[in-house]
């Protein structure tokens, strides 16, 4: 009985040696009138006499396999390629040669599997058969992908290792395999694996203080092999760094790994860090393999926050849940506060009379006004209170007195952000930013809303209300844009697209400054008139300056404050005033904003940006994640040529607080990158440096 297994086996084994002439080698699919050519390589490892016992069949979308769909035909000699194609034309004007075999199996769709079988059995397979291949890891749509040199047939059992990809939509675009940017490796597969020389890693965290960053380069096999390592990039300010080991030299029998090292130069001075982009170039006696490139982030050692001469005198003490608070006001008054609730359109009012025992009195509803409280604000026993519409419509200003009464209300301008009484309380301003509905399709005017309240507010007639617009800039959209004030809006005038946020008054309640966040500008406004005199641009933040380096990725698990060729938009958020010696002065919080919405979206990250090449360079070496690649930035401005690429990259925010004189509009101050270095460097919150409201750790995957 054992002689009958021991048969059994030998003709098992013989059958898959025999079934091992053939391969796959490759799929395809180009993107030529119909989607065509797609088609599929095979490679021939032995002379095969009669090719009819082979077959494939194609796997689509998930639905299991449908066994053998089209079989060859005629002989093949070892070391042939085998092409069959879903028709002729296309292929023939796409690769310049005809295809072995015309059939339908091979008319793939970028996420179908395909299996080649000998005598009904399947002996390779290019993907998952029982899985639409959309989405996943094999997917090949409108591009291809290829057997690595080397690797053998994978059974009925898909090996996604043994293959290389092109990338989804690859071929988008292309006329011919020549010409196309990541063309089909069509008919260089080998049985034989290439000797490859590669990086072991990606990355180098070095500090400066180090003396020597050490990288180590690796040969697949032992041979006689030379390969350079030339410096690609560096955003080095000063000579740091030399690299000391320009070419590797590799034996056969010698060591499979070197290093290439480089001298590191310790500054004493706080310096900005730097990083030294390293490449692989000219290889003799061996191939290119996976990591040709490494960065090495050298960081300064020297701490550079300043040191706090003396402790702010603040303790936390007690605290009152109220979901959906967002502003506070307090009446000195009543000794009671009133916070805004977003959630169900009410103020809460609450005791303040002792902190420690803070607690509510009363829920004020504002639905029969709006749809939701954006801002209140306190003055003398009055508080007003903005309410927005459900849609892009007026919104209402509602005083109420300190019990919640409602003594008299007032249509404003649309989505009223923020509500203020000047210092002399004879005035209360607000702030309509007239933001657009989701689908941008209706894109309302920003407006400032001036409430003549002397008369008292109880008698408070719509009469009492001047609506300040923008229309008057309308006409110098060309002239603000060459000034900086951001006019992007897809369709929108000036007027339209100013978006007022918040406002800030000078002691004499004769003078507003209004924040216009997303058009990083802000408006100046003439009390006694009342008129809107001048809407001025922040300008931008140069962050190529050593003293603006910035940290701008969370795939690293370090800080890496360096410089860029980049600027910041300002684009404060809240705005305050103070005077000293007659002169007055606006203090910014450089938030930075975005406007995201699904009818129109600036956002972008910059590894999504097409940057021009005169101006980036190096752009496949900054727009890594781990370099800019992961910073949010707008498309809607940065191309200063108007060509269709970005000249000049465009950030959110200055990662700071800036002091404006208001007279000269020059800012006098920036906290720089003080901000960040103070974080990086606390024994506690530097652990959380990247740390967001849906992101508490310091690296995101």
């Amino acid at each position: 009985m054992k002689k009958y297994y021991i048969l059994i086996l030998l003709l098992s084994v013989s059958f898959f040696a025999k079934a091992q002439d053939l391969l796959i080698t490759g799929v395809v699919d180009a993107t030529l009138t119909g989607g065509t050519p797609k088609a599929v390589e095979l490679y021939v490892l032995n002379d095969i006499a009669d090719l009819s016992t082979y077959a494939i069949g194609s796997a689509n979308n998930g639905d299991g396999s449908d066994g053998e769909e089209f079989f060859l035909s005629g002989s093949a000699t070892m070391g042939d390629f085998i092409y069959i194609a879903s028709e002729q034309p296309n292929f023939n004007t796409f690769f310049g040669f005809d295809p072995s075999f015309i059939d339908g199996a091979a008319n793939i769709n970028g996420d179908d599997a395909i299996e080649l079988f000998n005598n009904g059995m399947v002996i390779d397979v290019f993907g998952d058969i029982n899985v639409d291949g959309n989405g996943e890891d094999w997917e090949y749509q409108d591009g291809w992908a290829y057997r690595i040199s080397g690797t053998t047939a994978d059974g009925s059992t898909f090996m996604l290792d043994n293959w290389s990809f092109s990338g989804v939509d690859e071929l988008d675009g292309a006329s011919d395999n020549i010409t196309a940017t990541t063309p089909f490796p069509i008919g260089t597969y080998s049985t034989v694996a290439p000797i490859l020389i590669s990086f072991d890693t990606t990355l180098t965290e070095v500090s400066e203080d180090n003396g020597v960053a050490t990288i180590a380069v690796s040969i697949s096999e032992p041979a006689d092999a030379t390969v350079d390592v030339v410096v690609i990039y560096t955003n080095d300010l000063g000579s740091s760094f030399t690299l000391d080991t320009p070419t590797l030299s590799f034996t056969t029998g010698g060591s499979t790994t070197q290093n290439v090292t480089i001298t590191l130069t310790d500054n004493a001075n706080g310096n900005q860090d730097y990083l030294v982009a390293i490449a692989l170039e000219n290889l003799t006696g061996a191939e290119e393999g996976d990591n040709l490139n490494h960065t090495v982030y050298v960081i300064d050692n020297e701490l550079q926050a300043p040191t706090a001469t003396n402790v702010l005198g603040m303790a936390f003490e007690t605290s009152l849940e109220i979901a959906g608070a967002e502003i506070v006001t307090h009446d000195a008054a009543s000794n009671r506060l009133f916070v805004s609730n977003a959630e169900n359109a009410t103020v809460e009012v609450l005791d303040f009379s002792d902190p420690l025992t803070m607690s509510v009195i009363s829920s004020v509803d504002m639905s029969p006004f709006g749809a939701e409280v954006t801002s209140v604000n306190a003055f003398n026993g009055a508080v007003a209170v903005a309410v927005k519409a459900a849609d892009q419509g007026n919104g209402q200003v509602v005083f109420i007195d300190t019990d919640g009464n409602v003594l008299s209300n007032v249509e404003v301008g649309s989505l009223p952000d923020m509500v203020i009484f000047t210092p002399d309380g004879t005035t209360v301003l607000v702030a309509n930013e007239g933001e657009p509905n989701d689908d941008y399709t209706i894109d309302p005017e920003g407006s400032i809303s001036v409430i003549d309240v002397s008369g008292g507010i109880e008698t408070l007639e719509q009469a009492n209300v001047t609506s300040l617009t923008f229309n008057a800039f309308d006409a110098d959209q060309a002239m603000l844009e060459a000034a900086g004030v951001r006019i992007f809006g897809p369709g929108a005038s000036v007027s339209q697209d100013l978006e007022p946020e918040f406002i800030t008054v000078t002691e004499n309640s004769a003078i507003a400054y209004v924040s216009l966040q997303e058009n990083n500008a802000y408006a100046i406004i003439d009390l006694t008139i009342p008129s809107i005199t001048a809407v001025e641009s922040w300008g931008v933040k140069d962050h190529s300056l050593e003293e603006n380096a910035l940290d701008v990725s969370n795939r690293l698990d370090f800080v890496f404050m360096s410089t860029w060729n980049i600027v910041g938009m300002y684009q404060p958020d809240a705005i305050a005033n103070y005077t000293v010696n007659g002169t007055n002065y606006l203090v910014i919080a450089n938030e930075g904003d975005a406007r995201d919405y699904d009818g129109f979206s600036e956002e972008s990250r910059t590894n999504d940006l097409t940057l021009d090449p005169t101006a980036y360079p190096n752009a496949d070496i900054i727009q890594i994640d781990e370099n800019l690649g992961r910073l949010n930035v707008t498309t809607a401005t940065g191309d200063t040529d108007g060509d269709g690429d970005i000249d000049i990259i465009h950030a959110y925010g200055g990662r700071s607080f800036s002091i404006v004189n208001a007279d000269t509009r020059a800012i006098v101050y920036d906290s720089q990158n003080i901000l960040e270095r103070i974080i990086k460097e606390d024994p506690v919150y530097g652990a959380i440096f990247n740390a967001t409201n849906d992101h508490c750790k310091f690296k995101i995957d």
